[in-house]
């Protein structure tokens, strides 16, 4: 019992988590990520259908160093639900594992033409729940 016990503590301690997309994470509102959004100076702008809202976000011409160039934001009854961003090879947020998958989320980070792409995801969404589930199925 007590080997139990412990092998539980170690698998806790030792969990993966989804670092935070530059001030934003999983279950925010709209609200929050334009206020919390730390990738500098850009344009916003939004789309809706049905249940779901995205807001792009576009890096101001001429940024430079580990900010995003531009991501998305969507969102599935007013909760941030994904994130699909594109940046610079020097980003700090993604110079951990290529593929994290937690109970609540999937961060997938490609590499190509010297640039990243970082998708995440929360995998109880209904309508992102074939490509989380997709994406996590991907991890070792």
């Amino acid at each position: 019992m007590k080997l139990a016990v412990w092998a539980l503590v170690l698998a806790a301690c030792s969990a993966s988590t989804i670092p935070d997309f530059y001030g934003v994470r999983l279950g925010m509102s709209p609200r929050d990520v334009r206020e919390r959004f730390a990738g500098g100076p850009g344009t916003w702008t939004s789309e809706a259908t049905r249940d779901d809202y995205a807001v792009h976000w576009s890096a101001a011409s001429g940024h430079e160093g580990s900010l995003p160039d531009a991501a998305i934001f969507e969102f599935h009854t007013g909760a941030l639900v994904a994130v699909r961003a594109d940046l610079p090879a020097s980003a700090s947020f993604a110079s951990g594992r290529a593929l994290i998958v937690t109970k609540s989320g999937v961060l997938k980070v490609s590499h190509a033409s010297g640039k990243l792409h970082a998708d995440l995801l929360a995998r109880d969404c209904p309508t992102h729940a074939t490509e989380a589930a997709a994406l996590a199925a991907a991890a070792p």
